[in-house]
């Protein structure tokens, strides 16, 4: 079992193995851009205390699991991805009702960004009830994410 926030980052860096093209990613890149986000979000007040907590980075891995393809072609459409998908997590499952874009925005298009998360919630909305109402698929998504590592 993960014991703690880091273990379950190790398994995120497995899913990120998966993305071939992107050869100078390094296993520890795409977790430092979900800290920076997460930090700057708590220390502005947005939210009291961090996001990426065990139970809600099983949600995050649900989201990247099954939206990032493995035809990411750079380093930057990763991040824009993967912080949309973290967007869209703190939205789902924090107590705010909203949340600055403006932190979780890499690129200039903000049109991008908003089409990207309505495309997720439109995608995943299905998966994201059953990952909070069902406690099987919840341990599924678990295991999945404990077994990339």
């Amino acid at each position: 079992m993960i014991k703690n926030v880091d273990g379950i980052f190790q398994s995120m860096e497995g899913l990120m193995k998966n993305l071939h093209q992107l050869r100078d990613l390094t296993a520890d890149e795409p977790v430092q851009w979900l800290r920076i986000v997460d930090r700057y979000v708590t220390l502005t007040e947005w939210q009291e205390q961090s996001f990426l907590i065990p139970s809600t980075v099983v949600f995050l891995y649900m989201l990247c699991r099954d939206i990032i393809s493995a035809e990411v072609a750079t380093k930057e459409e990763l991040q824009a991805v993967l912080l949309t998908c973290l967007y869209v997590s703190c939205s789902y499952m924090c107590e705010e009702i909203s949340y600055p874009a403006k932190a979780f925005l890499v690129e200039e298009n903000k049109g991008a960004f908003w089409a990207r998360s309505l495309d997720i919630a439109n995608r995943m909305s299905g998966k994201m009830l059953q990952i909070n109402n069902d406690p099987q698929y919840f341990w599924q998504v678990f295991t999945d994410l404990k077994n990339k590592r």
